[in-house]
C-alpha cells in the first residue's frame, strides 16, 4: 500500500475521489477510489476503505481494504 503512488506514471500522476467519510469517537472510515495510468500506460481504478484512529489529533493507525487481487494483476502487467 505505501509504494502504490510510485506505481502511477509520475507525469499522469493519478487521481482520488472521496465518496464517504464517517466518523465516531477516534475511528474515521473513507471510502474513495483512485483512478490513474500505470508506469506501463495501462488504465488503473479501484476502490478503498480505509479506516484511521486519530487520538490527540494525530493519526495513530492506518487500516487500508481495497481489492489486491486487482492490484497484484495490475502491477504483474507493468513488471512484464
Amino acid at each position: 500500500y505505501r509504494n502504490l503512488v510510485t506505481f502511477f506514471d509520475p507525469d499522469s500522476g493519478y487521481d482520488t475521489k472521496v465518496f464517504n467519510i464517517i466518523a465516531e469517537g477516534d475511528e474515521v472510515a473513507m471510502e474513495y477510489n483512485a483512478t490513474g495510468k500505470t508506469i506501463s500506460g495501462g488504465d488503473y481504478e479501484n476502490f478503498y476503505v480505509v479506516r484511521f484512529t486519530v487520538r490527540d489529533g494525530k493519526i495513530t493507525s492506518i487500516r487500508p481494504y481495497f481489492d489486491t487481487e486487482y492490484l497484484t494483476k495490475s502491477e504483474a502487467k507493468d513488471i512484464s
